[in-house]
């Protein structure tokens, strides 16, 4: 997926978790951060998805920023790919390890 040449979305609350993760396991982020903003379009949370979050946060008992992600990419019609084991069994969601 990182080699190819699709078009990638991001969240910008995606930027925000794996800054923390990395900056919480004593690493630089900076360069992942780089070329996510590089490679992705960003893309920012809106009124509609915030509404939506809150439905789909309670159907999938996800938190706050999961239901925010996760919602981001229905209403993009996109794949979600993350590592987060929240997610499993949600559709459209590959979990990566």
């Amino acid at each position: 997926m990182i080699d190819s040449h699709g078009l990638i979305l991001t969240s910008s609350l995606s930027l925000f978790e794996i800054k923390k993760r990395m900056l919480n396991l004593k690493k630089d982020p900076e360069p992942l951060l780089i070329f996510m903003k590089q490679r992705s379009v960003i893309i920012m949370p809106t009124i509609e998805i915030n509404e939506k979050a809150a439905e789909i946060a309670v159907k999938n008992k996800l938190g706050a920023m999961d239901s925010l992600i996760y919602t981001t990419s229905l209403m993009h019609e996109a794949e979600l790919v993350t590592g987060d084991n929240d997610f499993r069994n949600i559709d459209n969601v590959k979990i990566i390890s």
